[in-house]
């Protein structure tokens, strides 16, 4: 499975950055490298948005400005060693220089082609028509409670192609309103 695309990255999944290597030698593996790369990606899009939309400049960051901004947050999170001295003093969390800034220069590279300026907004619209269409109309109306009048809960329900709870429920709602007699 390619991991999914951060928050402000439309609909695009993220590029596996290993693509370019046989599949026999990574049969599903997860590495650290996958989940920093991702990692990276998120950070990307999380630094474009805050320049964009808090800060308000309306021009993109540079690849190069990206990835040094990258390259900076790796170093702060993460143990960066020279390929040459990692040999004894590997640990879980050490990443060698040549990995970190291939990371940084494809996720900046990722993170400038595929942001989108009005992510939000659209976000924002779908939200809030999503409600309004997501309500349901009631199926049972008055007239339809009227016409069975004077019937059993059972006899309603079959006759209206619903359960007695709803037919309980229908005429306690009904008792309520005064109109209703």
């Amino acid at each position: 499975m390619k991991p999914r695309a951060p928050k402000s990255i439309p609909t695009r999944a993220i590029p596996d950055q290993f693509e370019y290597r046989s599949k026999k030698k990574r049969v599903g593996a997860k590495s650290l490298n996958d989940d920093v790369y991702r990692y990276v990606c998120q950070r990307a899009a999380d630094f474009i948005n805050e320049t964009f939309h808090i800060e308000g400049c309306l021009l993109m960051p540079s690849r190069d400005a990206l990835r040094d901004h990258l390259m900076r947050i790796l170093e702060s999170e993460f143990e960066i060693t020279n390929s040459y001295d990692s040999r004894g003093t590997k640990t879980e969390w050490t990443i060698t220089d040549e990995e970190a800034e291939g990371m940084a220069a494809r996720a900046a590279s990722f993170a400038l082609t595929e942001w989108d300026p009005y992510y939000f907004n659209k976000k924002s619209i779908a939200g809030s028509i999503g409600g309004s269409r997501g309500k349901r109309l009631p199926r049972l109306t008055d007239a339809d409670l009227s016409r069975v009048d004077g019937m059993t809960k059972a006899q309603a329900a079959k006759r209206l192609k619903t359960s007695t709870a709803t037919i309980g429920r229908l005429r306690a709602q009904a008792k309520d309103r005064p109109a209703f007699k």
